[in-house]
């Protein structure tokens, strides 16, 4: 679950994304995701929620937007070259049949996440040592072993309002996070 270097958002070209209004602020994720997020986001059914869809737009028309990271970790552009970090990138192997159909992207432990990375100027930092433990600049969990920390970063996620949804799939590390938008 390790989502401290997450430095982009993914989303599909062709996929409806919608943003929603909930009590908790407003979020973007795939329309046709919406129902899987029903309770999470308050609502008492689909109709509901749907209701409180503000407006729709096709991810190919969302590249470029600046969004609310989760974490501050690399944040101080006096030490990290982060001009670029922070924003939603679009890609085709991004899909809307789990999740919310937003994808992190951390370009130091992926292929995809690299290539559409690096193509936006977006550079690989490494969180973790050779040990698998987080290295000092990760500051709240330093020491700690990925797998260790999956827990703890799931309460600290739930402290600052930012865990929408828990869930387990069938590929590894795949959290649902909606990107929380202004």
């Amino acid at each position: 679950m390790d989502i401290t270097d997450k430095l982009a958002l993914a989303v599909g070209p062709d996929i409806e994304y919608a943003v929603i209004n909930t009590a908790t602020g407003k979020y973007l994720l795939a329309k046709s995701l919406i129902g899987g997020y029903v309770k999470e986001f308050g609502f008492e059914d689909l109709e509901s929620a749907l209701e409180n869809v503000s407006e729709t737009v096709k991810g190919s028309e969302l590249a470029g937007i600046k969004y609310e990271r989760l974490f501050d970790y690399y944040a101080d552009e006096t030490k990290f070259e982060v001009k670029n970090a922070w924003q939603v990138l679009v890609d085709s192997y991004v899909a809307d049949n789990e999740g919310t159909g937003v994808v992190h992207q951390s370009p130091a432990y992926g292929e995809d996440d690299q290539k559409i990375c690096e193509a936006a100027g977006i550079p690989v930092y490494v969180s973790v040592n050779e040990r698998g433990e987080y290295v000092s600049v990760i500051t709240d969990f330093v020491g700690m072993h990925v797998f260790e920390a999956n827990k703890p970063i799931t309460q600290k996620l739930k402290e600052m309002g930012r865990l929408v949804k828990q869930a387990s799939y069938d590929h590894p590390y795949h959290t649902a996070i909606a990107a929380r938008i202004h």
